[in-house]
């Protein structure tokens, strides 16, 4: 197998297809979802890629397969390159403006009554 040194050709131009795709399900959820995990814990390098062929997860043709193959590719050929985060544990946080409402409240009711 032929290494390569970026994960994506951008000379390659994805687009959705109306006609019927090469295997959707095999694509979609074995190999964009183990790329996508790949892309949040040890290969952040990747995620331009995974996140241009995630966009075809439900009619990928030939060259989203071609794309594909050329990233597992770019993963063979780095093995070695990988980040390992051995000191912290994997917590998503978030945060929420709950109070937004009341704050268009106070600025204009009239705006209140519409979302009403």
């Amino acid at each position: 197998m032929k290494y390569v040194s970026t994960p994506y050709d951008s000379s390659i131009k994805l687009k959705k297809i109306l006609s019927k795709g090469i295997s959707s399900h095999k694509y979609s959820q074995i190999f964009i979802g183990s790329l996508l995990h790949l892309t949040n814990f040890s290969w952040p390098d990747i995620a331009y890629a995974v996140d241009r062929l995630g966009r075809y997860t439900n009619n990928p043709d030939h060259s989203h397969w071609i794309a594909l193959e050329r990233v597992f590719r770019y993963l063979k050929g780095t093995i070695n390159y990988v980040i390992h985060y051995t000191c912290f544990l994997a917590i998503i946080e978030g945060f929420i403006d709950a109070n937004w409402i009341l704050i268009l409240m106070k600025q204009n009711r009239q705006v209140v009554m519409s979302l009403l």
